[in-house]
């Protein structure tokens, strides 16, 4: 380290390391800091910085250019990246993921804030990745808080593994300028900060004692804030005598998926299964389990209503007590009217009149919004009306019929996952309101379901950071491989190769509650608070929360047990 003030920070926290947290076996890189040398106590250290705290005279700004530098309290330990690179985000969210592997943190992120050095704390945590410049920081980053006795092992791990990432890692003394501007150590490139937001510059600033303990029985009762959950529907189980749903029996015929096949369905023989989902008996099953498991709508995939694949959505219109299931319209945007104009937009106008003016539709905001999914990118867009501008005509005429029609206009979700500069457009011509996705296909050839929540959490940052509403998609999983090979006639040519292992039901809970709070946590960019579920019943595809005849219930319990039957919350997180 060419940096000298912090060379001999380093070599207190190494000092402190090796005296009060006992043997441990050092990773190679920390060696040459052992070999450093030995500093003053942490004992004084924070005696010293407490009685600053607790009334003793605020030394003068000059104290903080002093040789040699006040002591470092902890660490913190910094990873830049650029937010709209996708290849630097997939590189810091990995490294991230490791360190948590790697290293014990505390389970909940940092609590306290980034300023305070807490001297007294000896666990590691997390800090929220900020996606835009936050604090001094023009770029997105995160960071890690680390205790002295941590330094010694993190600090050479993290800067060895940071690949073309830039890492800063500096001391927390209370000089909060110096620490960031003359005491840092930098990997890779220094990148320009602005100190103008700090205020703390005496050894110890921002150290804050404990707070007294509260009477019992003095707290305030406080309403947890909810998020709803919906589940997609895609209804292709009614049978060998729907053509459509035919195929996907044929699909699921080879004995290794007969595990998936739904509750409703039956293995008639090792190569042979069939289904019987399309009735109102099979429907009102589902209706308590959705219920029971937490999910609050389903986003029914849109088809005519004469279709075999609108059947459940008929069973569901007609039952007599949805248990509180809401429903939704995931339009096709293939599917979608040519035009504003003729027989078939006023068809489509009254039916979706008829939808929206039911109890049970969800809607959004204050407004009472009817929510709309739109599932479909730019090239089924401009395959099927030409151009986006025609496309976006189309949404606004509907929402201005819905309007002159007395009821609040639809609140429209794009359902594209990866085209930035296609969901931007629409956003910008006001014709959208919200992002999501319908499913996740980008996992590894055979990758983990950990490897599936690292590619939700990176779609929500990555839709926020491009400015978008986001509604996350929580992926339950993602294995098209070929069942039988040509047995759908959607997808000829197979729907690629990657696949993800399948989630215990604990990891199907994980997945929807990291989806809640990320929700939670950013109110300004998921303001529908609403989180998708792929998906209710997408078991040929790898994705489901319905009964099944190789797990039964397990996901629906899991999912109850966790939420206790009182829905998704803010407050109940597993952390």
């Amino acid at each position: 380290f060419e940096n000298t003030r912090f060379l001999a920070m380093a070599r207190a926290a190494v000092h402190h390391r090796v005296h009060s947290v006992g043997p441990r076996r050092l990773l190679p890189g920390s060696v040459a800091l052992a070999l450093l040398g030995l500093a003053g106590s942490k004992a004084t250290q924070q005696r010293d910085v407490l009685g600053m705290v607790n009334g003793s005279p605020t030394p003068p700004p000059s104290s903080c250019r002093v040789y040699p530098p006040p002591q470092a309290l902890s660490w913190h330990i910094h990873v830049l990246f650029d937010p709209k690179n996708r290849t630097e985000v997939d590189a810091a969210l990995h490294l991230q993921t490791e360190f948590l592997s790697h290293f014990p943190l505390d389970a909940k992120n940092c609590s306290f804030d980034a300023g305070d050095p807490q001297p007294n704390r000896t666990s590691m945590c997390k800090y929220e990745i900020d996606w835009t410049a936050a604090g001094p920081f023009l770029t997105a980053q995160y960071s890690f808080f680390v205790p002295n006795g941590w330094f010694a092992a993190t600090a050479p791990w993290v800067t060895s593994r940071r690949g073309f990432l830039n890492i800063l890692v500096h001391p927390l003394t209370g000089c909060e300028t110096e620490d960031h501007v003359q005491w840092p150590m930098w990997s890779g490139e220094k990148q320009p900060l602005d100190p103008s937001i700090f205020h703390c510059e005496y050894p110890g600033c921002a150290v804050r004692p404990a707070p007294p303990p509260q009477p019992v029985g003095t707290g305030i009762a406080v309403a947890p804030e909810t998020v709803r959950v919906g589940a997609i529907r895609w209804d292709n189980w009614n049978g060998r005598t729907s053509p459509t749903s035919a195929q996907t029996a044929r699909c699921m015929s080879p004995a290794q998926w007969h595990g998936r096949v739904p509750f409703c369905g039956r293995v008639v023989n090792e190569s042979f299964v069939d289904f019987g989902c399309a009735t109102p008996e099979v429907m009102a099953l589902e209706l308590g389990y959705a219920a029971r498991a937490g999910i609050s709508f389903w986003a029914f995939v849109q088809y005519e209503e004469s279709s075999s694949l609108s059947a459940a959505l008929q069973n569901y219109l007609a039952a007599t007590d949805t248990h509180g299931v809401n429903f939704a319209a995931l339009m096709q945007i293939g599917g979608m009217p040519l035009g504003p104009k003729g027989d078939e937009w006023t068809a489509f106008l009254k039916r979706y009149d008829g939808y929206f003016s039911r109890a049970e539709y969800e809607t959004v905001g204050p407004q009472n919004n009817p929510l709309v999914f739109l599932f479909g990118g730019s090239t089924q867009v401009t395959s099927r009306y030409g151009s986006v501008d025609q496309f976006i005509g189309l949404l606004e005429a509907w929402s201005n019929h819905t309007a002159a029609s007395g009821r609040p206009r639809p609140h429209f979700v794009i359902q594209d996952g990866y085209n930035d500069t296609f969901t931007r457009e629409l956003r910008v011509a006001g014709a959208v309101q919200s992002r999501s996705s319908y499913a996740l296909g980008d996992a590894a050839v055979n990758g983990t379901f950990a490897q599936q929540i690292e590619q939700c959490q990176l779609r929500w940052q990555m839709w926020a950071a491009n400015g978008d509403d986001v509604v996350p998609l929580a992926a339950t999983g993602w294995d098209p491989r070929d069942r039988a090979p040509g047995c759908a006639s959607w997808t000829p040519h197979g729907e690629g190769k990657a696949w993800t292992q399948a989630p215990t039901p604990r990891q199907v809970v994980e997945v929807i509650d990291d989806a809640v709070q990320w929700s939670c946590a950013h109110p300004a960019a998921a303001t529908t608070r609403r989180v998708l579920v792929y998906a209710w019943d997408e078991n040929s595809e790898g994705g489901w929360l319905i009964p099944t005849l190789g797990e039964g219930t397990a996901r629906v319990d899991a999912l109850h047990n966790f939420t206790k039957g009182r829905g998704w919350s803010c407050n109940s997180s597993r952390l």
